[in-house]
């Protein structure tokens, strides 16, 4: 007979699951928007991770605080300054993940997976990175410790825990589950976007254009890892297609140039997915988006207008000089040690951009970063992670959750073009190595979707 603080447990950890905890979760995510205490906010929800991580045996209830921490991080501009007095919250996370583990987490969860190999590969190029050429200052600084474990062993030993904690689930369908996880937080961004906007009503009302802020490249790949989930969401109810429109909007609106060229892109790439996969409202699709299309040409002139100051900083020499001189530096860095790269940890393009405190010389742009980082060996390395990745989306393409969470990394994929996105160990690249776990996961989690289907006929 179970004790009265055991049932109390399972309550807690079967609310923790529901989708009233998800939008409990949104409701908290706000106030701390609205009250503009992103710095409290981010570690508030660092101690709520925690014990969600105690009190519930799905890890997948963790998902939305990490995103919303993901986008609290995004706003914050000074994250080093903000939270290295806090240092000792990452000791609360570890011990709230090792009671996890040893609650929830049984032997025979342990896999390799599919992405195994291709991660051990790129976690040997990252740390080799610099080799013959990096001084050991550079490379056993703080920023390139955290980097280099982070982006190599770091990421395969969190690839091998998310294989061992991501479950399928008998209690929801995990697929909606994780796509409302992503729309909510779609939702959350456009919110801080908008929010935005509001408490700066007056400088827009006086030049109504796009309002420059810091934030903007963060926000923005939110978006484009979260759009291709609100399109799923369409095949349900036809209606989120223009939730998805008002997503391109906010990406106008965040002026990031790399969030409106490539977050368009990913928006017809998502448009015509759809229309491909969902055939029974193929005439619903066509008439929305030939009605958002014609909209779109009335309103061009207006349009242009608005968006005029992020479309002159394409075409701006002065506003692209620093991306093309590191563009340029990465190829000499190759050249300098064409094996190895220059390593994460050299510092010596900071006289093009001075990068943050804590924060990396990038070269913003993953294929500049590959050659210029690591060489021959990353160039290889990265290959092979990203060929293994289009063979588990062709493997399990015939679902269309995995079509969505391919698009996703496509998205950020793009993103990170012009921008460190995948380089960024927490949150972008452990997102993608969580999409991945997921998708390896799909034939099981179909297999209990099927054996559910099969109770409710017996019952």
């Amino acid at each position: 007979m179970e004790s009265k603080l055991s049932k109390a447990i399972n309550k807690i950890n079967d609310f923790l699951i529901t989708e009233k905890f998800m939008a409990a979760v949104f409701v908290l995510a706000a106030v701390f928007i609205l009250t503009r205490q992103i710095v409290i906010g981010t570690l508030v929800f660092i101690v709520f991770t925690a014990l969600v991580l105690i009190f519930c045996s799905d890890v997948i209830a963790t998902t939305l605080p990490f995103m919303i921490l993901s986008c609290f991080a995004a706003k914050n501009s000074h994250a080093f300054e903000n939270f290295k007095g806090y240092w000792w919250l990452s000791l609360l996370m570890i011990a709230a993940l090792v009671f996890h583990f040893a609650a929830f987490v049984k032997k025979e969860d342990f896999s390799f997976g599919r992405s195994f190999w291709p991660l051990l590969a790129v976690s040997v190029a990252v740390t080799l990175g610099g080799t013959g050429i990096i001084t050991a200052p550079e490379y056993f600084s703080g920023v390139s410790v955290y980097n280099t474990i982070g982006l190599g062993f770091g990421m395969l030993f969190s690839y091998i825990l998310l294989n061992a904690l991501i479950k399928p689930s008998d209690k929801y369908v995990f697929s909606e589950r994780f796509t409302n996880i992503m729309v909510i937080t779609a939702v959350f961004a456009c919110f801080m976007i908008v929010h935005h906007y509001i408490i700066n009503i007056a400088s827009f009302i006086d030049k109504p254009q796009i309002l420059q802020f810091q934030w903007r490249n963060n926000i923005s790949t939110m978006l484009m890892i979260t759009m291709p989930f609100v399109f799923k969401k369409a095949t349900k109810r036809t209606s989120y297609i223009f939730f998805a429109f008002f997503i391109i909007l906010c990406l106008l609106l965040a002026g990031s140039r790399g969030g409106m060229l490539f977050g368009l892109i990913e928006f017809v790439i998502c448009c015509i997915t759809v229309l491909a996969v969902d055939r029974k409202h193929t005439k619903r699709y066509l008439a929305i988006y030939l009605t958002a299309l014609a909209c779109v040409v009335i309103a061009t002139p207006a349009l242009l207008v608005f968006v005029r100051v992020t479309l002159e900083r394409f075409i701006s020499f002065d506003q692209n000089e620093i991306r093309i001189g590191l563009f340029s530096r990465a190829i000499e860095d190759f050249r300098a040690n064409p094996m190895f790269g220059r390593g994460l940890g050299y510092m010596g393009n900071r006289d093009i951009h001075k990068s943050a405190e804590f924060a990396l010389c990038w070269y913003h742009s993953s294929p500049f970063q590959v050659i210029g980082s690591f060489g021959v060996m990353g160039i290889f390395a990265y290959i092979f992670i990203f060929v293994n990745r289009v063979y588990i989306f062709i493997k399990t393409r015939k679902n269309f959750f995995s079509i969505t969470l391919f698009l996703s990394y496509i998205g950020l994929e793009l993103m990170s073009l012009v921008n460190p996105g995948i380089f960024i160990p927490v949150p972008y690249l452990f997102i993608v190595t969580m999409m991945f776990v997921i998708m390896d996961k799909i034939k099981l989690q179909s297999d209990i979707d099927e054996y559910r289907e099969m109770k409710k006929i017996k019952n």
